[in-house]
């Protein structure tokens, strides 16, 4: 009996840890796929700051960290990164980005009415809502893949003058 209780709460761990490694995996794309799409967008207005200030809204700390860890290395404008972590929208402020976690989608019509002509570029994770400028996305492939996609919410984006590089959608 032990050793049947030991298989299933190995077997339990076990899933746990893939789980967990396939949540960073996606982290890490998301957190590269957030820099691709940096790179290919301009701040009409110039970033009044000597840094790239990123926020995430909500908690999620393995995105926070692959956003973090990727920001050692990188720069933006050439300026270094720093990532900050908002968890209320009366709170959102002296940022050049913001990402909000899937579990906060509920409140980017806030948000997107707070961040109105501030010079912040709004990215979404897997919301349904049009209240974001870029949203990623999880699908499926013929294979039952998991992909890691990106919509792009054209008139948002323009209405905040920002333009974004047509390479990004090749």
């Amino acid at each position: 009996m032990k050793k049947v209780i030991l298989f299933f709460v190995s077997l339990f761990f076990y899933f746990s840890l893939c789980a967990q490694h396939n949540d960073l995996e996606f982290n890490q794309l998301k957190t590269a796929l957030i820099f691709k799409i940096i790179n290919s967008v301009t701040w009409q207005k110039s970033i009044p700051t000597d840094t790239f200030n990123i926020g995430i809204f909500g908690t999620d700390s393995l995105m926070f960290n692959s956003l973090k860890q990727m920001s050692k290395f990188k720069n933006i404008q050439g300026k270094p990164i720093k990532i900050k972590i908002f968890n209320r929208v009366s709170k959102i402020e002296n940022i050049q980005l913001l990402y909000v976690t899937y579990t906060r989608n509920s409140a980017l019509y806030r948000i997107f009415r707070k961040i109105q002509g501030k010079n912040i570029l709004l990215i979404s994770d897997q919301s349904r809502s049009s209240n974001t400028m870029i949203n990623l996305y999880l699908t499926r492939d013929d294979m039952s893949k998991r992909l890691l996609k990106f919509e792009v919410f054209r008139h948002n984006l323009e209405k905040e003058v920002f333009s974004v590089s047509y390479e990004i959608l090749i």
